[in-house]
């Protein structure tokens, strides 16, 4: 990271600008004052001298980060006044004072600033700093790993070491398989790349246009659940304890655009030999409905790409049997879900909502002119098993 930091640097066309090492673990904590939401007066660090401290990178759309508060809002009443949780975003003060109107976690909240970017610098949240009473860094990890164990170390001088968080700067775009942009079809596998974040990439112009998958260390399984298309909860494996990971690529031919998801699925049971089969199993789903009065959003013309996230929907042109699949897959049901509005047509989604307020969403979905209940359905799983 620093490495990185002094080439940017070296390579700036500005030399007005300066920037700050990243801190590590052991490192003493600068001074710093923060702006907390929701209190007039500044917070200074250093007023939390003699406390165990936690800076919590967080946003109110991600849904793990939202659900490790309430470990770590468990970890602060059992330690009282001797920890502090600061929840650190960068998110409009107006939407984290919304969340803490509709929530009960007992943190400060508060603004991240342009200090706190270049002190602990991440791309994935939650992402969790721990400051000893002496205000060193005692930890750069993640929420779940906090234990009890570990803060009552600290309390007691003990510095003991947490895995930590890496957040691995990439280029998204670089190619690792090297693929030659005349080359008609190609299937590789390599080894994991330490230095990769877990990611896929479909390619959407270009010569590999609609053709080309790739897909950087993932596990067998997670392989699978592309090929088919489906999420985890359309799915039934044995957890491997320390399963290993993969990258591979696949490239069909032009003629072969539509039977990309079907070769890449052969590919994979010739090279792994795991057994895919389905079966029909009665579980707990979200049914989508239409309500009485019908769907009320504005119908499209075609088809279009969509944005989406923790905590919102945006497309064009959309199914609601796309919709069900965004819930499914962002998990934001934590279940299958199945359309049953009966309706094909398209529509223009503009679907947003705040997670940590249910009513939120089933308003929002209700201004659509939709509305999900838990039911009893039988559905299709995938059912995996490696080769004996």
């Amino acid at each position: 990271m620093k490495l990185l930091l002094t080439l940017s640097i070296a390579f700036s066309l500005s030399l007005s600008v300066s920037a700050t090492n990243p801190l590590v673990v052991g490192d003493k904590m600068p001074e710093l004052t923060l702006n907390p939401v929701g209190e007039e007066a500044p917070l200074l660090l250093t007023d939390l001298r003699g406390q165990v401290v936690v800076l919590e990178f967080w946003a109110t759309w991600c849904s793990p980060c939202i659900q490790s508060m309430q470990h770590l809002k468990e970890l602060e009443e059992q330690f009282g006044d001797k920890l502090v949780v600061l929840a650190v975003s960068d998110e409009r003060p107006a939407r984290i004072a919304s969340f803490m109107k509709n929530t009960d976690f007992p943190f400060h909240y508060v603004e991240e600033n342009d200090r706190l970017r270049e002190y602990f610098p991440h791309r994935v949240i939650p992402h969790t700093v721990v400051l000893s009473p002496e205000q060193e860094v005692a930890a750069i990890t993640r929420p779940g790993a906090l234990t009890e164990a570990f803060i009552s170390g600290l309390l007691r001088g003990n510095m003991t070491t947490l895995p930590l968080k890496e957040d691995r700067p990439w280029d998204m775009n670089t190619d690792i398989f090297g693929l030659d942009t005349l080359a008609l079809s190609a299937f590789q596998i390599q080894p994991a790349r330490p230095e990769a974040p877990t990611h896929s990439r479909s390619y959407r112009k270009g010569p590999f246009k609609d053709r080309r998958r790739s897909f950087v260390n993932f596990q067998v399984p997670m392989l699978y659940r592309d090929a088919f298309d489906i999420s985890v909860y359309r799915m039934d494996y044995l957890e491997e304890e320390n399963p290993e990971t993969y990258c591979v690529d696949i490239l069909v031919r032009d003629s072969e655009r539509d039977q990309l998801e079907a070769i890449l699925q052969d590919s994979l049971q010739a090279y792994f030999g795991w057994t895919a089969a389905w079966q029909a199993r009665e579980t707990e789903v979200w049914v989508l409905s239409a309500l009485p009065d019908g769907i009320t959003l504005p119908t499209a013309e075609a088809e279009a790409y969509s944005t989406s996230g923790g905590d919102h929907f945006t497309c064009a042109g959309a199914t609601p049997a796309k919709f069900a699949d965004y819930l499914e897959s962002h998990g934001i049901a934590g279940m299958p879900v199945v359309d049953e509005t009966g309706s094909d047509a398209l529509f223009r989604f503009d679907f947003s909502f705040q997670p940590e307020n249910s009513k939120s969403f089933f308003e929002a979905l209700a201004g659509m002119g939709m509305a999900v209940k838990k039911e009893q359905r039988v559905i299709d799983i995938l059912v995996l098993e490696p080769p004996r």
